[in-house]
């Protein structure tokens, strides 16, 4: 069952200055001749992209499968995840980017394209396309980008202020076992 409708993408939350999801930043030439811990740790970094906006459904249905009115201006936030999603959504965004435009300008036709894995199971991927015509930003619309960027800069701030937390604990704790590594030696140089 294919999806189709329409967003207004607002936002897409940058990562701060310096900050790759843990990551080395670019191209890594010689994955295999990465330390094992390197390797683990890239694996284990799980990266998201989160987008917010306003849909319009035009064939919408309730949560019983029955048609219902087209809804507009459904506020979403979206987390994409899956490789193949994360670029496809990157797509659009990246064409706003090179015409020096804001995301709230444009609208993205969304819809969904079916893959099959080998036991024959299905899932759905986004199939985006980029709208050409320009939307006209509304105060209403800029009240909306405010709140959304406000979430994101909070939200931020939150993950930064754990992550130092974090870093602060792990070297408190280095610093704990190598005060405990020292030897207390009395004047005439025994060990205490």
């Amino acid at each position: 069952m294919a999806l189709q409708f329409i967003v207004n993408v607002f936002v897409e939350p940058p990562a701060p200055a310096g900050v790759n999801c843990g990551k080395p930043s670019g191209w890594i030439e010689d994955y295999q001749a990465l330390p094992e811990s390197q390797k683990n740790l890239i694996k284990s970094i799980k990266r998201v992209r989160v987008l917010f906006g306003l849909a319009t459904f035009d064939n919408a249905v309730d949560g019983q499968g029955l048609d219902i009115d087209p809804q507009e201006g459904v506020p979403f936030i979206y987390e994409v995840d899956n490789r193949e999603a994360f670029k496809t959504m990157g797509t659009p965004i990246a064409q706003m980017a090179k015409q020096s435009r804001l995301l709230p300008q444009h609208l993205i036709k969304l819809g969904t394209d079916e893959r099959q894995i080998a036991s024959g199971n299905k899932y759905y991927v986004p199939s985006v396309e980029l709208l050409p015509n320009l939307v006209e930003i509304t105060p209403e619309d800029q009240t909306i980008f405010k709140s959304f960027t406000d979430w994101i800069e909070n939200y931020n701030t939150w993950v930064s202020t754990n992550h130092q937390e974090s870093i602060d604990a792990k070297k408190q704790q280095d610093n704990d076992a190598l005060v405990n590594e020292f030897v207390e030696i009395d004047e005439i140089g025994n060990a205490v």
